[in-house]
């Protein structure tokens, strides 16, 4: 009788295991509906997703910035003073309130610290994750776009028609010209530029050890993946990735001008077309590979 009933176990066991198993479809990121003024998940894995229903959040909200770890966002709900903290969780998310005033959210690489503008008021929060705190607070010039903030909070640029600037406390300081898009490192301060048609490395800010790691025509969007190992770049309907730190670029064919570029899970990115259309490009191992995730009205997504 021992005997029958350990044998019994083993596949008693084995149906278990098997009840047990996840079947909820992954996530490969988020979408802002501004007509809904809701959430969207990004379902399944690229070459195989669709967006999601919206999700329930209790708050509507006019305006989401979505973290580049897409665990969590911050938006702003229609006359409000404060933004919302959302946590993402697969199709899941909560909404909670916090004492951050409302402004246009800018992440770090890594999603450990951001910057909040409201007009000429810069405010640097790092502890995203946990308890939010307020690091800096900085005026700068209304004129200043494209803010970039590095993961310990400490090192932020912008820029003001072409011209890099550090910001701080104590002012802004020109560090170079001619530059269409900047974004840290993750877990440095070394700067990626596009800058005189080039994707441009300045390590610790030093614009005096200025690396050009690759030539890239008109390019004028730059976005870092998720794990901080590939760099996506926009140039019209051409898309480059790369290395984040110098390597081959290989060119994709978006089929159509590039809106928007936005991170997903992993190793890909989200490319919005101007005509609607969105996609997940797959920057892991192998050739990139851009797949339709749906078609979206013109301005409906942030």
């Amino acid at each position: 009788m021992k005997t029958l009933l350990f044998g019994l176990a083993i596949p008693l066991l084995a149906v278990a295991q098997i009840a047990s198993v996840d079947l909820t479809a992954p996530t490969a990121g988020y979408r802002f509906d501004a007509e809904s003024q809701s959430l969207r998940s990004i379902e399944g894995v690229p070459g195989a997703a669709s967006l999601g229903e919206a999700m329930a959040l209790g708050v509507a909200l006019e305006s989401v910035w979505i973290a580049p770890s897409q665990r969590l966002a911050f938006g702003v709900a229609p006359g409000g003073t404060t933004l919302v903290r959302v946590g993402l969780d697969g199709a899941t998310a909560s909404g909670e309130a916090t004492e951050i005033p409302a402004g246009e959210v800018f992440y770090s690489p890594g999603s450990q610290a951001m910057a909040v503008r409201a007009g000429s008021r810069l405010e640097i929060w790092t502890g995203l994750a946990s308890s939010p705190q307020r690091l800096a607070s900085l005026e700068i010039d209304e004129g200043v776009a494209g803010v970039a903030v590095s993961d310990d909070g400490h090192a932020v640029t912008g820029l003001r028609d072409g011209v890099l600037l550090r910001l701080s406390e104590s002012g802004p300081v020109e560090l170079a010209t001619g530059v269409r898009a900047a974004a840290f490192l993750n877990d440095t301060h070394d700067l990626l530029l596009v800058q005189d048609g080039a994707l441009v490395l300045l390590p610790k800010l030093d614009g005096d050890r200025r690396e050009e790691l690759a030539a890239l025509g008109e390019a004028s969007q730059l976005r870092l993946s998720a794990d901080g190992s590939k760099v996506l770049l926009a140039a019209g309907s051409k898309l480059l990735v790369m290395p984040a730190r110098g390597g081959e670029a290989v060119a994709v064919e978006a089929g159509g001008a590039v809106h928007s570029l936005a991170t997903a899970n992993g190793v890909a990115f989200q490319v919005a077309l101007t005509d609607g259309r969105l996609y997940l490009l797959d920057a892991g191992e192998g050739p990139p590979t851009l797949s339709l995730v749906d078609s979206l009205r013109e301005g409906g997504v942030q």
